[in-house]
């Protein structure tokens, strides 16, 4: 297996360790409103398809003016998977 397989996977892991400790009873782990939902989405679009992402530009006007690369777009996709995590934990 190569890395982006593995990488793929870890983050598979770790949206279902999010949406299984929700559990959506209210009872204690994380509360994950739709807007949790659509951080996760966004976040594994980095991880995932990083390539892509990292091509877009012209979206924020002159901010967004030049292609980013696609490590730098991984990692900002696992601090936004894992940010919750540590938030929920830093309580």
């Amino acid at each position: 297996m190569d890395f982006i397989r593995i990488g793929r996977l870890l983050s598979l892991l770790v949206v279902a360790f999010y949406l299984w400790s929700w559990r959506g009873d209210g009872g204690g782990g994380f509360e994950l409103p739709l807007r949790g939902i659509t951080w996760m989405a966004l976040a594994l679009a980095a991880i995932w398809i990083p390539e892509q992402l990292g091509q877009l530009s012209g979206l924020a006007g002159r901010r967004l003016d030049k292609p980013s690369p696609p490590v730098l777009v991984a990692i900002l996709g696992w601090i936004m998977l894992i940010l919750p995590a540590l938030m929920y934990g830093l309580r």
